[in-house]
């Protein structure tokens, strides 16, 4: 799953989530790996948060130039 969530140029965001949420399911099956591997765990956190704040290249105009108001 660190490999998957660690390639760049994969395309197809689907693939990274599926790997965030195999291992989520993990955590929630077999939490004990986690509790006893703070390495594992802190590896995955890493992975995780990096997945979340990646952004793609491709920008929409909606995106640079939004409308003005306020969104509720």
């Amino acid at each position: 799953m660190q490999k998957i969530l660690s390639v760049k140029d994969i395309t197809t965001d689907g693939v990274k989530q599926m790997a965030v949420q195999a291992i989520v399911s993990m955590m929630e099956r077999i939490p004990k790996i986690f509790k006893d591997n703070p390495v594992l765990l802190k590896d995955f956190l890493e992975m995780t948060f990096a997945y979340m704040i990646e952004t793609t290249e491709d920008v929409t105009p909606e995106w640079i130039n939004p409308k003005e108001g306020i969104y509720i």
